[in-house]
């Protein structure tokens, strides 16, 4: 074997295109062709946001979530996935993707992506698009690419900046068409948490709190997952349901608790990795959250209304309903209840269950129904459903 002597010749190292291509699953190749590598983010490429990513497509074998598996799809998830903090962070995710539950048929999660910066999240925008057929930013990408033009494609992306970086000041991550994205500053967190990232303690002190961070990440990667059973379907108006219903089997105590256990979060196990180096070197530099940590967590009114008080007036109706959240069967009734059909047809369900469980006439179905779709509005939420329907709850 030559192990480099005189007459060796030097091997030229991979472009970052080459990189990313060569860690790519197939279906994310099959997306990517080297025009669209070659576009210009920012001061790079494409292809080398892609690459300072750690990015996990799923691969959905069956309907039975325990047997998905999560395929490291860029250079630093392969990397990172032979380490402990691998292990740790594919547990965070793995747990996560269990709360689809008995919904895995209907499931279009198709990956994690945790990018590093704001360039690193256009990049998985673009991953994103470029997988919905339906969406008309990544057609576009699609026909530059198909066309070999990398100019237009990288303007493209260009044009994206703006609006990620609005959307990194307010969120801790979204799903886009199957693919979640943690922003940065939750990725940093979940790496932290799983003892592969050190942060910076006066530039993300935001890092440095145990306790509010692993709250956060108990329920931050299954909301999103749950969009990814949820339908909105485009004739339901009460689409302020759709996040209330993540929140409930993301936020609701019960979950949260059984997700932090899944994922191998607490406070104590965070604190202790923060205590000492990290075991894997991502080579991110340090970040702040666009308009700060202060401006970003603020809670509007809007925000109340879409997740706070969504969430508790869809569990309690669920509860009115029979679904006792201490049970197994009570759990399965709230799933099958919130997510076992459309968006459409959830006001009705909750409505047909509530009378049921309650011995209610069934004349009263259509006005129960119009106060469901309006209960996260209503003074007192579902008391005062409770209330006008004589509900002893």
């Amino acid at each position: 074997m030559n192990l480099g002597g005189p007459t060796s010749r030097p091997v030229a190292s991979r472009t970052e295109s080459q990189r990313a291509a060569a860690a790519m699953t197939p279906q994310t190749r099959s997306l990517l062709p080297d025009t669209l590598l070659n576009a210009r983010v920012g001061r790079g490429t494409l292809a080398g946001e892609l690459n300072d990513q750690l990015r996990f497509r799923v691969e959905q074998v069956g309907t039975n979530v325990a047997d998905w598996k999560l395929h490291a799809d860029s250079p630093k998830a392969a990397a990172i996935v032979q380490t402990r903090a691998g292990e740790r962070l594919l547990r965070q995710l793995n747990a996560a993707m269990s709360s689809t539950g008995a919904f895995g048929d209907r499931s279009n999660l198709k990956g994690f992506i945790l990018p590093d910066d704001l360039e690193s999240v256009i990049a998985a925008r673009a991953v994103a698009f470029l997988e919905d057929p339906a969406e008309v930013e990544g057609a576009r990408l699609a026909r530059f690419g198909a066309a070999g033009d990398t100019k237009a494609a990288g303007e493209l992306l260009q044009s994206w900046r703006e609006p990620m970086a609005a959307r990194a000041a307010r969120a801790g991550a979204w799903n886009g068409e199957g693919w979640i994205t943690f922003l940065p500053h939750t990725a940093r967190a979940m790496l932290v948490a799983a003892g592969g990232y050190d942060p910076h303690r006066q530039r993300e002190g935001y890092l440095l709190d145990a306790a509010a961070r692993v709250k956060f990440l108990a329920g931050n990667g299954a909301h999103e997952v749950q969009h990814s059973v949820t339908n909105r379907t485009p004739s339901a108006t009460f689409t302020w349901m759709e996040e209330g219903i993540s929140n409930v089997f993301s936020r609701t105590p019960v979950y949260q608790a059984q997700l932090a256990r899944g994922g191998g979060l607490s406070p104590q196990s965070y604190a202790a990795m923060l205590a000492h180096e990290s075991s894997f070197e991502t080579g991110w530099a340090p970040y702040r959250r666009p308009g700060g940590a202060a401006a970003s967590e603020a809670t509007d009114a809007a925000r109340e209304r879409s997740y706070n008080r969504s969430q508790v007036v869809l569990r309690d109706l669920a509860r009115m309903a029979g679904a006792d959240f201490r049970s197994t069967t009570g759990k399965a009734l709230a799933y099958d209840l919130l997510q076992g059909r459309t968006l459409r047809f959830v006001p009705g369900r909750l409505a047909d269950s509530i009378i049921e469980h309650n011995g209610l006439h069934a004349s009263v179905r259509e006005r129960l129904r119009d106060r469901i779709k309006k209960a996260v509005d209503l003074p007192g939420g579902a008391r005062a459903i409770a209330a006008e329907f004589g509900i002893d709850r």
